[in-house]
């Protein structure tokens, strides 16, 4: 899935090039546990979404897509990586051993609690494309200093 979205980026580049057309803006919201039917243009009727309903008229809406993991921080990283949970080993947020191990009925994977930064993500490569990306709410990926780090980069990146 991922793969697909990294090749239909760059063919994406190669038609705008061929076309010289502007290059498109591009936002992922990402929601944890937010369902099929939670948004009002999905048809909601208890939850009001204006602002997000309004953005789907204006944009093109994907109404297939797959969760690359069951939980927040792995799920994000499958989608920046383009890579499956046991490549990048963010199984999820923090160590796999919480809580009280009488009551733990299964073994604990060994878990990555931070991207490492080895994995490219897919903000470096529209980054190359000559976009400006942000991530903006919820991380569970880079540890405080990186993380910090990376916000006064970017910041500093805009004021240039």
């Amino acid at each position: 899935m991922y793969v697909f979205i990294y090749l239909s980026i760059i063919s994406l580049e190669v038609v705008l090039a061929q076309n010289q057309i502007a290059k498109p803006n591009i936002i992922i919201i990402l929601a944890d546990d937010l369902g099929f039917k939670d948004l009002g243009f999905m048809g909601a009727k208890y939850y009001h979404t204006p602002n997000l309903d309004q953005l789907a008229k204006a944009s093109h809406v994907y109404y297939q897509a797959y969760a690359g993991a069951s939980n927040c921080a792995p799920s994000r990283a499958c989608l920046l990586t383009g890579q499956n949970t046991p490549k990048h080993g963010i199984y999820t947020v923090g160590s796999s051993s919480r809580g009280n191990a009488k009551d733990r009925k299964l073994i604990p994977v060994e878990n990555q609690e931070f991207l490492p930064t080895r994995f490219p993500t897919i903000a470096t490569f529209l980054k190359e494309q000559g976009y400006n990306t942000a991530s903006i709410g919820k991380w569970h990926l880079f540890t405080t200093l990186v993380a910090t780090l990376l916000t006064i980069r970017t910041v500093r990146n805009k004021l240039e």
